[in-house]
């Protein structure tokens, strides 16, 4: 067993300084700031003129010295899953995305607890109320696998990889109860109480409406894609500045 003070964070990034700061900070400061952590950054070239590959993953070590990078020349989101994932050394591990704010204090100790349950195999922050999903009386839980901010039982995600397809969406081609040779009935659970509001706060939406971009292309392939639909609208990108300093005001405290 792995020592649970380190811990792997697998943050899947494009070039957007701006949320990525909020990401880091906020989940530095409320979940990560009693463990030794590495970081696996992907960073797509797709995002933000004016700044490199190279520079969000200098962010990502202004937060967190220990880091391990990919630069990749072509953009893919699952290609970005894929390799992060394989890199992970921790028994758990902690998957986010650049474009996540976290609202309130998280105890990882409570996220590992919950693993440590045989058949738990992540335990997920919540965009939304816990109540609207199916629960047991005791926790919440969904379906199947989800790409949202989740601590992850790297053993599960491991067998996963053995089977990933490159070509499909992530967690379109683990969408049900996806069992494996040592996880029959795998569990996914969401974190907190059965009443709880949401944890995290989706911060890339307002950003791709800034910029004009979006995950899947039209090809069906899992690229990265950006529209000329909204781009430069000066309106947008006032509104986009005004909420980026309400959350950096907010929660990156």
């Amino acid at each position: 067993m792995n020592d649970l003070k380190k811990i792997d964070v697998v943050i899947i990034a494009t070039i957007r300084p701006d949320i990525l700061k909020i990401t880091l900070n906020s989940f530095k400061n409320k979940l990560l700031n009693k463990f030794d952590v590495r970081v696996i950054v992907n960073v797509d070239p797709i995002g933000e003129s004016g700044y490199t590959q190279n520079d969000i993953v200098e962010i990502c070590r202004e937060y967190f010295p220990n880091i391990v990078s990919r630069v990749p020349t072509i953009p893919s989101f699952s290609a970005a899953v894929q390799w992060c994932w394989s890199q992970v050394d921790t028994d758990y591990f902690f998957h986010l995305e650049d474009d996540w704010c976290l609202k309130s204090q998280v105890s990882v100790s409570k996220m590992i607890a919950l693993l440590s349950i045989n058949d738990v195999v992540s335990v997920r922050l919540n965009v939304t109320r816990n109540s609207k999903f199916t629960n047991n009386g005791s926790y919440a839980y969904s379906n199947g696998l989800s790409l949202n901010p989740s601590m992850m039982k790297s053993a599960y995600i491991k067998e996963l990889l053995q089977k990933f397809d490159i070509n499909k969406d992530p967690e379109k081609q683990f969408s049900g109860n996806e069992k494996t040779n040592n996880f029959i009935c795998p569990l996914f659970l969401f974190y907190g109480n059965l009443n709880d509001k949401p944890i995290v706060i989706d911060t890339g939406t307002k950003w791709r409406e800034n910029i004009g971009f979006s995950k899947w292309n039209k090809t069906g392939k899992i690229l990265w894609n950006v529209k000329n639909k909204n781009k430069n609208s000066p309106y947008l990108k006032i509104k986009y500045k005004f909420f980026i300093i309400y959350w950096r005001f907010f929660y990156c405290n």
